[in-house]
């Protein structure tokens, strides 16, 4: 298994077959993202390349435990209601994006594999409150392989206070759309689709709060991001971007391991 390409997309239907029929659990992680606004420093397809960084980092580490993982074709658009407006923003309906996730996770666990992880990297709230109905949607339905186990689908959530938490204080104060934590990011990940002159030269941005705090429902203008980012990209580097993955890497290989019933502190 270990011999085998990380990306599904390059296995044939026989290796597929292989690892389905002849491994007791077998995983595959779904990449998401978005198609949106990153300011004028960092490109459109943001959300899904850090997916995917994401995802090959922790595919390698679920790999060294033992545990038949692949990387599925990514899912590169997203309900992206508060980039409306901007040039190169994609936006799907919330239903379209729930029912899509859903059967997307469905069509994995009909092939045989015993868990779907869906790694999310578009971080728009009504785009994460659909993907978290479509898991629980298959998760309550039962979708999983008779006798494997494991929980059908997972979701490991970046917004959640269990996550969160691990991550930087620019991120936790969301102002992190564009800002230092993703150019820090692309930077250890993608470093040529940074645009460095730009970014070194822009100002930080505070969010514009509301008198309660809530921001949910506001746009990314409303938020004060009228050049597409939030946050100190200027103080990003690729140093910070590597801890990062490392967090987030951590978090996908946690909760895929919980789901399968494996102790993710045990030795590999």
């Amino acid at each position: 298994m270990r011999k085998l390409p990380l990306q599904l997309a390059r296995l044939t239907t026989e290796e597929v077959g292989s690892i389905v029929d002849k491994e007791e659990t077998s995983v595959v992680l779904l990449p998401v993202g978005g198609v949106e606004p990153h300011g004028p420093h960092l490109p459109l397809g943001t959300d899904i390349t850090i997916a995917m960084e994401i995802c090959r980092k922790a595919a390698s580490a679920l790999r060294d435990r033992d545990v038949a993982v692949v990387i599925a074709p990514s899912l590169p658009y997203a309900v992206s209601e508060r980039a409306e407006g901007f040039p190169g923003a994609v936006c799907l309906s919330s239903d379209t994006m729930q029912r899509l996730v859903a059967e997307l996770c469905r069509a994995y666990l009909r092939d045989g594999w015993h868990h779907v992880s869906v790694v999310n990297h578009h971080l728009d709230p009504a785009h994460v409150a659909a993907l978290h109905a479509g898991v629980l949607e298959v998760n309550e339905s039962g979708g999983g392989a008779e006798g494997s186990g494991a929980v059908p689908v997972s979701f490991p959530n970046v917004l959640s206070r269990r996550w969160s938490a691990e991550l930087c204080e620019e991120f936790r104060s969301g102002a992190s759309h564009a800002g230092r934590y993703e150019s820090s990011i692309l930077l250890a990940s993608d470093p040529d689709a940074v645009r460095r002159e730009i970014m070194n030269g822009l100002e930080a941005v505070t969010p514009v709060s509301s008198e309660d705090g809530a921001e949910t429902g506001k746009s990314l203008r409303e938020m004060g991001g009228v050049d597409g980012y939030l946050g100190d990209p200027a103080a990003a580097s690729a140093a910070e971007g590597k801890d990062t993955l490392q967090r987030l890497q951590n978090m996908v290989v946690t909760e895929v391991l919980e789901a399968l019933g494996k102790d993710p502190a045990a030795a590999s």
